[in-house]
């Protein structure tokens, strides 16, 4: 038998190791896929063999022409259950409309401005089934604009609202959405070496940081109340984008002021649209 050159050799050397190689991996995965199958595989671990798989699926649907991201849109709120379809803007302004209270109101802290009429819709969520019908309305609305693509993050963790707004249509808002509450306290509840989120806010949780949240409320006219909450989330690194509200007195221009704190501001009507005099 000849002796194999310095270079065969090298070369059978390196066929032995491939094939020695590719019998771990082989080795490997099949241990993998059994260990999933039968339910031993740690769960982060087969999360993240999960998520991996959804990404290369969701990437060939993609390749192929299918909207995925027009379906997880439609889809997102599929755990929430059945909600009444009563998005109905003239229905929803005839019933603001009863709730008017007629005078002059000076309507603001800072900036005050006065209208001729006041919606006390805030006082109406406090009878028994009406924050709950007002929560159907808004969440119809914010799958509307999710749908829509007016939304900029779409998907989020909690939704928040100040304690001197909405509290009651905050939290059937969070109930129908199964979201955590963030509610808002002005006023600190306590002094904490390490500034707690629950100096800030009402919650069970102990951090927002990296999380998406969502403000709700009834109404907002100069956005101060709004900004309080958007600036106490930001403080605690939680992410904010979008607030939604029933309805917008037209007269102090809340929508641009939130925008410049790159906040979108949603609201199903818009009021007092003769505008507020000084």
């Amino acid at each position: 038998m000849s002796k194999l050159s310095p270079t065969q050799e090298l070369i059978a050397l390196s066929g032995e190791w491939l094939f020695l190689i590719f019998g771990i991996i082989a080795g490997i995965s099949t241990l993998l896929l059994l260990m999933e199958i039968s339910g031993f595989m740690p769960k982060r671990m087969s999360n993240f063999f999960a998520e991996r798989r959804t990404r290369q699926t969701i990437d060939t649907l993609n390749s192929l022409g299918f909207d995925t991201d027009s379906i997880k849109r439609a889809n997102y709120y599929g755990k929430s259950g059945f909600i009444p379809n009563s998005l109905d803007e003239k229905i929803i302004q005839g019933d603001l409309d009863s709730h008017k209270v007629e005078g002059e109101f000076w309507i603001g802290e800072n900036d005050q401005q006065k209208f001729p009429y006041y919606i006390d819709l805030m006082g109406s969520l406090a009878i028994e089934g009406r924050a709950l019908r007002y929560a159907q309305i808004m969440v119809q609305f914010i799958r509307r604009q999710t749908e829509n693509r007016m939304l900029r993050n779409f998907e989020y963790d909690f939704v928040a609202c100040s304690k001197m707004s909405s509290p009651l249509l905050a939290y059937e808002i969070s109930k129908i959405l199964n979201k955590p509450l963030l509610l808002y306290s002005p006023e600190k509840k306590f002094k904490s070496p390490n500034d707690a989120l629950k100096a800030d806010f009402d919650t069970g949780v102990e951090s927002i940081s990296g999380k998406r949240v969502i403000i709700v409320d009834d109404s907002t006219t100069g956005g101060r109340k709004v900004m309080d909450v958007v600036k106490a989330i930001r403080k605690h690194n939680g992410e904010i984008s979008d607030c939604f509200v029933i309805f917008e007195p037209i007269g102090k221009n809340a929508s641009d002021k939130l925008l410049t704190e790159e906040v979108t501001l949603h609201s199903i009507v818009k009021t007092h649209l003769e505008g507020g005099k000084k």
